[in-house]
């Protein structure tokens, strides 16, 4: 049940006592807001990301950002403030006119809430080919279906959540078995990449068709990446928590040879 311990792992997302929803203010670790401003003048734009004490952030430690230099800078948020101090992060921008030289400063303070946002795969198992049990003739190379599953954590799943995206890998052990056919709740996937579900949905199923020789193992390794949820215009990646990786082993049929007579 390695799975279970991450699925009921619950936190509430609480800094000095009060709870704080997802926005441009108070944004998740690992999530991405656009700062804008209106152009007082005619020149140009350098923004910045400042810790309280009016020093410097770290760029790819704190924050990253893009269109630094345009009127809509946008800020990827990497850690949250340190829950000691509840310090904040100041988004500074400065708007240099052309005409003379005169600047023009404005500053927001922005609180980091730490992210439990996680995707999970499924649990480990073991089962039989699908013609377990079926009439067959010696040597038969015959399809079997694998169900693999993706869930969102449950306190994530309770915000208003819009979608929640992922990629995944299969990677077979032996070489008897090929992959014949993919879908994710329901729908074909030509590729594994850039996979969208409602956020109404906790689960998704993947099932993976395989064709092969019945009597011949396989073990299937199924690996979820790339988490993302979006709400609104704010999307935030996967914290990297829980168990992303699933694998389920089809036991082979009993080699048996076609019935002879005297």
């Amino acid at each position: 049940m390695k799975a279970l311990k991450f699925f009921f792992l619950a936190c509430l997302l609480v800094i000095g006592g009060q709870a704080f929803s997802q926005d441009g203010t108070n944004p998740y670790a690992k999530s991405t807001h656009t700062y804008t401003v209106n152009s007082g003048a005619a020149g140009t734009y350098q923004w910045s990301v400042l810790m309280a004490n009016g020093s410097a952030a770290t760029v790819d430690t704190d924050y990253t950002i893009t269109g630094e230099t345009t009127a809509a800078a946008t800020i990827t948020w990497l850690k949250a403030n340190d829950a000691s101090t509840n310090a904040n992060y100041i988004v500074q921008v400065e708007e240099t006119a052309t005409l003379g030289s005169c600047a023009t400063k404005r500053q927001y303070s922005v609180t980091v809430i730490g992210n439990s946002f996680f995707l999970i795969a499924g649990i480990d198992g073991t089962e039989c080919h699908d013609e377990n049990g079926n009439v067959l003739t010696e040597g038969e190379t015959k399809s079997t279906v694998v169900a693999f599953d993706v869930t969102l954590d449950a306190t994530t799943f309770a915000l208003p959540v819009d979608s929640w995206n992922f990629d995944f890998t299969l990677a077979l052990a032996g070489t008897d078995y090929s992959i014949t056919n993919v879908s994710v709740d329901g729908v074909d996937v030509p590729d594994y990449n850039d996979i969208s579900v409602l956020g109404t949905k906790n689960t998704v199923p993947v099932l993976v068709t395989l064709s092969g020789p019945v009597t011949s193992g396989e073990a299937v390794t199924f690996t979820v990446s790339g988490g993302q949820i979006v709400i609104g215009a704010a999307t935030t990646l996967d914290s990297d928590t829980g168990d992303k990786v699933q694998v389920l082993t089809i036991n082979p049929l009993p080699a048996t040879t076609d019935i002879t007579t005297d």
